[in-house]
């Protein structure tokens, strides 16, 4: 924790002399070659400064305006293309950090009545005006598994209701590119209003009933399921 805290307590961008400094100095890197104190620098020491746990970002001081990510695992450096200015650096940053599946060919793609998310897609989907109900799972996870059943009849259930997005994503092998979205344990289930990015983590009776009913109370408005369907007919936990 002691090292943790000391590696934090420094300057958001660190001065190497070469591309190989920055590479062999950490396993996973920024690499920038910009003038010090001109525009793009103080871009990339914003998004520096909003990424430090997680990534270091170098630069060598040069007027030649290029940036890369260095990760010893992915082999050969991915360079930059885009505007230097802070949404665009910080975006693409975000994107280099996440981990994800492939997108599904058929995106969007749905598996017993959830849309399936990866980490490329899961911005896109809690970004949504409509309201979003997300299941994150691991595979492995008997509670993920024992739950399984309930989300799909609540999927089913409430299928119609067009303000409603129902999704899951393994959360074993996608993460999320967002920082107010994160998890430790499986099932992790959270709700997003339409028009906020803003989780509201479930913890209440994880069976269909439950999980309409906080739907109901979060969303922008009532679901509305149809009087004719009895959730107290349907299987739940």
């Amino acid at each position: 924790m002691a090292d943790f805290v000391l590696a934090l307590d420094r300057d958001p961008m660190l001065q190497v002399k070469s591309q190989e400094e920055a590479a062999s100095s950490f396993n996973r890197a920024i690499f920038a070659t910009v003038k010090k104190g001109s525009e793009p620098y103080k871009s990339l020491e914003v998004v520096a400064s909003r990424h430090m746990d997680t990534v270091a970002v170098t630069f060598l001081d040069s007027g030649e305006e290029k940036v890369m990510f260095l990760d010893e695992t992915k082999g050969e450096p991915v360079a930059y293309s885009g505007q230097l200015d802070v949404k665009s650096l910080d975006a693409w940053v975000r994107e280099m950090l996440t981990k994800s599946e492939p997108i599904p060919e058929g995106h969007p793609e749905y598996h017993d009545g959830s849309l399936v998310v990866v980490g490329k897609t899961f911005e896109e989907v809690v970004s949504s005006k409509q309201d979003v109900f997300m299941l994150v799972y691991a595979p492995w996870c008997g509670f993920s598994r024992q739950f399984f059943p309930v989300w799909k009849n609540f999927a089913h259930a409430v299928g119609k209701v067009k303000h409603l997005v129902v999704a899951k994503m393994d959360g074993d092998l996608n993460t999320s590119p967002l920082q107010e979205f994160s998890w430790t344990a499986y099932p992790h289930i959270f709700f997003v209003k339409g028009g906020t990015k803003t989780p509201i983590v479930f913890r209440g009776n994880r069976t269909v009933s439950g999980l309409v009913q906080f739907a109901d109370e979060h969303g922008t408005k009532p679901l509305n399921l149809d009087p004719s369907i009895s959730l107290d007919d349907i299987n739940e936990l």
